[in-house]
């Protein structure tokens, strides 16, 4: 029997009186694409915080890979590449010091560290642009980064908060390719999104 890599059973969030998700449940097996549909302010981001050990549910059980979300969020926090909605990156530091401070909280072993970082930066078009201040690159370049970042540690499951918003074309098309070849790697991924043609790209 395969075991599921998230297991959610009626959960939801209160803030204040205010209930914004209620009623969440499914399960995402091994290798899945699991796109979360919905306009701006429907919960999606909620949803995502709490799959990633950020927030708490306020009803409901849910496991992540494992580990109760209530009882071990700093676990699941250390094993899922979770990519938020703006730009989460350090922006004094270089590309290169971005990625090596995502390796180093992650624990990424030396021996395997420039192996990955050379892997990602070249999928990501980003080799060239390595010594680069975060701040000054353009915003499709941004969000690559923080996917690099993401994906240094090889998490088997990434939550991505609406990962090509605010971005253009181009950089839309590099970032779905390289989450393409996670999937390739056999990396589970739960995205959120607005966009009819990005949830098409999910299996459930």
């Amino acid at each position: 029997m395969t075991v599921p890599l998230v297991d959610a059973q009626g959960i939801g969030r209160r803030f204040g009186r205010r209930t914004v998700l209620s009623d969440v449940g499914f399960q995402l097996l091994p290798g899945e694409v699991f796109g979360v549909v919905g306009p701006d302010g429907a919960g999606k981001s909620t949803l995502l915080q709490i799959l990633s050990g950020i927030l708490r549910p306020s009803f409901g059980e849910c496991r992540v890979l494992g580990e109760d979300v209530r009882r071990h969020a700093e676990r699941i926090q250390a094993r899922v590449g979770y990519m938020s909605q703006g730009f989460s990156l350090y922006d004094r530091l270089s590309v290169a010091e971005n990625i090596a401070f995502a390796a180093k909280i992650r624990d990424v072993p030396a021996s395997a560290y420039a192996i990955r970082k050379r892997r990602l930066l070249d999928m990501a078009g980003l080799e060239r642009f390595e010594a680069r201040r975060e701040a000054a690159l353009s915003g499709g370049m941004r969000k690559k980064l923080a996917l690099c970042a993401n994906l240094i540690h090889e998490p088997p499951l990434l939550v991505l908060d609406e990962p090509s918003l605010g971005v253009d074309p181009l950089s839309r098309r590099e970032l779905w390719r390289m989450l393409e070849a996670a999937k390739a790697a056999g990396r589970s991924i739960i995205f959120a999104t607005s966009y009819m043609d990005e949830a098409d790209a999910s299996d459930r």
